[in-house]
């Protein structure tokens, strides 16, 4: 039996993850307009 505190502790990483893979995923397309730009 998993303590409520360590699904709370894995809820809280999966988030933190989420979160970069947004914020990457943000950086990537920003890249990829700005390259798009220069390329015209």
């Amino acid at each position: 039996q998993i303590s409520i505190l360590a699904c709370l502790n894995i809820a809280d990483e999966l988030y933190k993850l989420r979160e970069k893979t947004r914020k990457a995923r943000e950086r990537v397309q920003q890249l990829i307009e700005k390259i798009e730009k220069e390329a015209k």
